[in-house]
């Protein structure tokens, strides 16, 4: 299964769940309207490419080195792009990417993973309980160690940052649905990693795992918006910030504003 198939099959992800720490509606937009690839987001997913399964890069990309957009050359580079499906990134970025994955390659917790048998992008599919149809892809399943890993670009992959992180991302949801899935798939227990790597020379690399505190609200959140979802679906309304009931919502004046 392909990137593409496996983001249009209808179960749900943990990216589909976390629109509704806003509302349904935010859902329901987000599924019934998925994204466009940001650059970061491309970037990611060239590093990705490069460093687990480097045989497919020259299928998927195209290096335009040194080439200024406004020239014939690039524009027959584009061609190129367009006619084989394969996406453009700067010599620049090929650099960063080589670099990045060099780093995390000899990184020397990743160095056994990366040695020994191990899965890459797998999709695992599952139905909870309460019905819900569930899906996650992790980037690497080591079985023999139990693990699984995740792969992270940042700026900063201290742990002060990756706490923020975590929160700003709904990590503890990802980490949350990810051992479910590999709990449902695997029948034993698992570890789920996120390996974050910094885009800026030296890509220092960190290898985490989630307190259980932070699990535990990951748990709490699936399970909470898998309940919303069955109402939701139940009832046909995805509603937006009026709520289920429908209300004015009443903005209260913060202690430290009032006169």
């Amino acid at each position: 299964m392909n990137n593409s198939e496996y983001r249009e099959h209808q179960s749900i992800s943990h990216s589909d769940l976390k629109h509704f720490a806003k509302t349904p509606a935010h859902f329901k937009y987000a599924k019934d309207n998925p994204q466009e690839p940001t650059p970061a987001m491309s970037f990611g997913s060239a590093l990705h490419t490069y460093l687990l399964e480097p045989e497919r890069f020259d299928d998927d990309y195209i290096v335009a080195v040194e080439v200024d957009k406004r020239t014939k050359e690039y524009k027959s580079l584009s061609n190129e792009a367009a006619l084989s499906g394969r996406e453009i990134i700067s010599g620049i970025e090929f650099a960063q990417i080589q670099a990045m994955t060099s780093s995390l390659r000899q990184h020397p917790l990743l160095q056994p993973l990366f040695a020994a048998d191990h899965i890459i992008e797998k999709p695992i599919f599952w139905k909870r309980t309460t019905g819900l149809e569930c899906k996650c892809k992790p980037d690497l399943i080591v079985p023999n160690f139990g693990i699984a890993v995740d792969f992270k670009t940042c700026a900063d992959a201290s742990i002060e940052a990756i706490t923020r992180s975590v929160v700003n991302y709904s990590y503890e949801l990802q980490s949350a649905v990810y051992l479910e899935g590999l709990i449902m798939h695997y029948q034993e227990p698992y570890r789920f990693l996120f390996a974050f790597i910094e885009k800026e020379h030296p890509h220092h690399v960190n290898l985490v795992e989630l307190s259980e505190l932070f699990l535990d609200r990951g748990r709490k959140l699936f399970s909470q918006y898998d309940a919303l979802y069955q109402e939701c679906m139940k009832s046909g309304n995805f509603y937006g910030y009026e709520g289920r009931e429908a209300v004015v919502n009443t903005v209260v004046c913060p202690n430290w504003h009032i006169i």
